[in-house]
């Protein structure tokens, strides 16, 4: 019996996988000690034909985080620009900023005709980041999570605040209008309900470095993206991560 014994606990030893020591912190740009990855890959999408770009981090052949280039159209509002970074799997944590933020509401109603000259009312509601109007009321203020864009030189760390969730480079606006259903005195109702959420001030046009960290069997890992962003165009450069 002693030998299965020895033979069971040999094979428990060796397949237990040990937690790697890494450092708790690095420095962005900083290639030492880590598995860096180039590339030029121009993620540039719009609202006919969306992009995106899904990078496998940890060269594992599991991709980890997806970037995605698109726009939104109305006919009101026109084009806005939609830049995200969404993680593939629960083990990618972006470092992120939280920003306090003040959506305002403001209310109107206008009284005119339509095409076929039948009267109408259009109700507007208009969520904003900023203030449309000075009478623009507070609705809520919420706390935001937005990428932290770093610059070379600067240290992240395994206490910093990261999330596993989609962030905003740039958040598009929205816009419905339909019918209400409702009918007074000859007067058909519609509603006309818009949302601005282009208040966002992430750098345009130069190359930043997003921090991320990834967590597996054998500990947790810090690294880095090098893009640029404009509008919804993402531009890479390179990224990185501790071996």
């Amino acid at each position: 019996m002693r030998i299965p014994l020895l033979l069971l606990s040999a094979l428990t030893l060796f397949s237990c996988k040990k937690e790697v020591q890494r450092s708790s912190s690095i420095e962005l740009g900083d290639e030492t000690g880590l598995e860096v990855t180039y590339s030029s890959r121009d993620i540039s999408g719009d609202y006919f034909i969306p992009d995106h770009f899904d990078l496998d981090l940890d060269n594992d052949g599991v991709f980890d985080v997806r970037l995605n280039s698109s726009s939104n159209y109305s006919d009101i509002l026109g084009f806005s620009p939609d830049a995200n970074i969404e993680p593939l799997s629960t083990s990618f944590h972006v470092l992120i900023d939280k920003v306090p933020d003040s959506i305002f509401v403001h209310h109107s109603i206008q009284f005119t005709t339509n095409q076929s000259n039948e009267q109408i009312a259009i109700e507007s509601t208009t969520y904003s980041c900023e203030r449309e109007e000075p009478f623009s009321q507070v609705f809520e203020t919420q706390e935001m999570f937005v990428p932290a864009p770093k610059t070379k030189g600067e240290v992240i760390a395994l206490t910093d605040s990261y999330r596993s969730e989609l962030v905003y480079f740039a958040r598009p606006n929205e816009a419905v209008f339909e019918s209400t259903g409702f009918v007074d005195q000859g007067v058909s109702y519609y509603s006309f309900i818009v949302h601005l959420r282009d208040c966002m001030e992430y750098p345009q046009g130069v190359y930043k470095y997003i921090g991320f960290k990834m967590t597996s069997a054998d500990g947790t890992r810090l690294g880095w993206l090098k893009m640029s962003v404009q509008g919804s165009r993402i531009k890479m450069n390179s990224w990185a991560i501790q071996k």
